[in-house]
């Protein structure tokens, strides 16, 4: 695995590859992977071959179903040969991959935040940090990323470094989710027991946010809250993954059911005296979902065309097919400075281990396999030395000393036509004399 120094000196690496880690969920029975510190190899089942699953907007993999089997199931089986993506290699037991990290089921929570320490630190620095969790529903994505009060996850922790070693720093909150399309502010007070925070001062109405072309976000009173300590940002943090939107599905008796954004956006001073602005931003995705099942149609044809449309993004950007339009869908867009943009990058890979879930883990697998061949370059968000304020000031000055000045060459223009037409109009009343 890498350690910390090797991880700081890959970051300081400009273009730089996202961070991949693969987390396994335990289970009981035969399983459908491998693994290794470094490699997941998924083993080969016995049953038709069956080609790499992606997500469809239709909600069911691509490829055909066996034969006896339900609409949208497919019979696990072998990976086809052939065209296999980067990172991933063809083994006599299976497709064997490689990453930053595997944890097995026996991994701890601060195990899984080492990966992301140097990320936090760039973020005080004044980069942009994209840390994402991606897996099958019930896979542990939101256990990875929030935790338990007891067992704290990604974001918690994450939370405590930033506000234990830069305390002289502003930040503001956002949260939202994105569900049906349609992205809402999860910071928007709740009617009932409400928290006695400044913010309880905000728009007590539903609040929409609104998606610029540039993955920016304008919304409601409560977007970007400033915080004003760790406390806060705790309680703010529980309050939003309260009010995400959750169901019973096949997968998980309680399922996330939208894609989560957690943006935290922080003013800070570096060492060189210069005021730089940094943005750590965590994404708990939604889990693809059979149609099959599904308690209901609209929302998991919309979880499962989003995250297809995500996986189409990094597999263009692994192939280094830049240039590509993210305005198709709102997931895409909304990172479309994250994922191989100006941002670094974690992701986390959570899967099944049973045999049963072969499919859903292939999928999983092969994306982050995908995930580690996008480059990024983040570079330093460093503040004017001017004040904008002050330079929009001293440009309208500017402008009007220019106006006042063309204004008086225009007088005096007006004033030298009017003498030369005087002297002339006198000229001919002499001659006509």
């Amino acid at each position: 695995m890498d350690s910390g120094w090797r991880l700081k000196k890959r970051l300081q690496q400009p273009p730089t590859a996202p961070i991949v880690v693969v987390r396994i969920r335990p289970s009981d029975g035969a399983a459908c992977l491998d693994w290794d510190d470094e490699t997941v190899t998924l083993l080969k089942q016995s049953g038709p071959p069956s080609p790499p699953s992606t997500p469809t907007a239709a909600g069911t993999p691509k490829g055909r179903t066996a034969a006896g089997t339900p609409k949208g199931r497919r019979q696990p089986g072998t990976p086809t040969a052939g065209m296999t993506p980067k990172g991933k290699r063809q083994h006599a037991g299976g497709s064997k991959f490689f990453f930053d990290a595997v944890h097995g089921p026996d991994s701890s929570q601060s195990a899984i935040f080492d990966h992301a320490r140097a990320l936090v630190s760039a973020a005080k620095s004044g980069k942009n940090v994209c840390i994402l969790a991606y897996g099958a529903t019930g896979s542990g994505k939101s256990h990875t990323m929030h935790g338990t009060a007891s067992d704290p996850g990604l974001v918690p922790l994450a939370v405590e470094q930033l506000f234990s070693t830069c305390v002289d720093a502003s930040y503001k909150l956002t949260v939202c989710e994105l569900y049906n399309d349609k992205i809402t502010d999860l910071l928007v007070p709740l009617k009932k027991n409400p928290l006695p925070f400044e913010l309880e001062s905000a728009n007590q109405a539903a609040a929409k946010i609104r998606l610029l072309a540039d993955g920016g976000l304008i919304g409601s009173d409560t977007f970007r809250s400033p915080v004003a300590n760790c406390e806060t940002m705790h309680a703010l943090l529980r309050r939003a993954q309260a009010a995400r939107s959750v169901a019973s599905t096949v997968g998980n008796d309680r399922s996330s059911r939208s894609h989560m954004l957690i943006r935290i956006e922080l003013t800070a001073t570096d060492g060189e005296g210069r005021t730089v602005h940094g943005r750590l931003e965590f994404v708990d995705l939604a889990g693809v979902e059979p149609l099959l099942g599904s308690s209901s149609t609209q929302e998991t044809v919309s979880i499962n065309r989003s995250l297809a449309a995500l996986c189409h993004q990094i597999s263009s950007l692994s192939r280094e097919k830049f240039g590509l339009s993210t305005r198709d869908n709102k997931l895409t867009q909304l990172l479309s400075g994250s994922v191989g943009g100006n941002a670094l990058t974690l992701l986390v890979a959570t899967v099944h281990s049973a045999a049963d879930q072969l499919r859903k883990t292939q999928q999983t697998i092969e994306l982050a396999a995908r995930m580690s061949d996008v480059r990024s370059e983040a570079v330093v968000n460093v503040a004017a030395t001017t004040p904008v304020g002050a330079s929009l000031r001293a440009v309208a000055a500017e402008q009007q000393r220019e106006i006042a000045k063309l204004k008086a060459e225009l007088e005096e223009t007006q004033r030298a036509r009017e003498a030369s037409r005087d002297a002339r109009q006198k000229s001919r009343e002499l001659s006509a004399k």
